[in-house]
């Protein structure tokens, strides 16, 4: 729970969005988008996917916990019925990507960093619920509360490295990598999430919103292939839990 409230506190993205709502009295439309830096939580729960039980006073493991501080974007779509009117529903489109990972040392010297560094193209499907809207020439601006899901597709699915040392006694790091490949695979995922956020209007064409946004997957990020002959566990709960603080503007560029 200590890292979910320090990471609320170091996520941040400025967004900078572009939109346009019509003045249709049965509809209103957005689109826009969005772009910013994140910092990562990680995958979870990697070592007990790979390390095998054996005494705890044999080895130390040390989590790594990546201060990935990059570049997001996404392009979003967002419809207001006009039978709801407090309800819009947002689709985001981007990529995002997860790093995790940990550095092992046992008492027989070997001491080995494996690393984990996947990208994904990310859909997010969110009900904009906004119970205290107001609607003028400015457009739809107030609190909203947005409950969805969030999907996103591998395509770095082999991003993994290993290295140890000594390789004197070891050996060369590469095969053990090329052999950890054939087992191991980025996953897709899916997961729930939840935005809470503000949306006010500055004038009749710029905006100001703030949003903390909440996700986690429901599977693991990775998987275990099939066949492998080291009693690799197929699933472990290596989720994703990151919170992200936007803060954003927005410029209308339709009447």
């Amino acid at each position: 729970m200590r890292y979910i409230i320090l990471l609320s506190l170091i996520i941040s993205s400025y967004p900078l969005s572009a939109q346009w709502s019509t003045n249709d009295s049965d509809h209103a439309f957005h689109v826009g988008l969005r772009v910013g830096h994140s910092i990562s939580q990680g995958i979870t729960n990697l070592p007990e996917m790979v390390i095998p039980p054996h005494p705890p006073e044999t080895y130390t493991v040390k989590t790594y916990e990546p201060k990935d501080f990059g570049l997001t974007g996404s392009f979003f779509i967002q419809y207001m019925p006009a039978a709801l009117r407090v309800v819009a529903f947002e689709g985001r489109f981007g990529a995002s990507r997860q790093y995790g990972g940990y550095d092992y040392e046992d008492i027989n010297g070997l001491m080995y960093e494996m690393r984990f560094k996947y990208w994904y193209a990310d859909a997010i499907l969110l009900a904009k619920i906004q119970p205290a809207l107001i609607n003028n020439s400015e457009g739809w601006f107030g609190f909203y509360v947005a409950p969805g899901l969030q999907l996103g597709l591998n395509f770095a699915p082999d991003r993994l490295t290993y290295s140890h040392s000594p390789e004197e006694i070891y050996g060369p790091s590469k095969p053990v990598e090329d052999e950890l490949k054939r087992y191991f695979e980025g996953d897709n995922y899916l997961g729930w999430t939840i935005a809470v956020g503000w949306d006010k209007a500055i004038n009749d064409v710029i905006g100001f919103s703030i949003e903390n946004r909440w996700y986690q997957s429901f599977g693991d990020m990775i998987k275990t292939l099939p066949g492998n002959p080291y009693g690799f566990p197929d699933r472990v709960n290596n989720h994703i839990r990151p919170i992200a603080l936007t803060a954003g503007i927005s410029f209308r560029i339709s009447k």
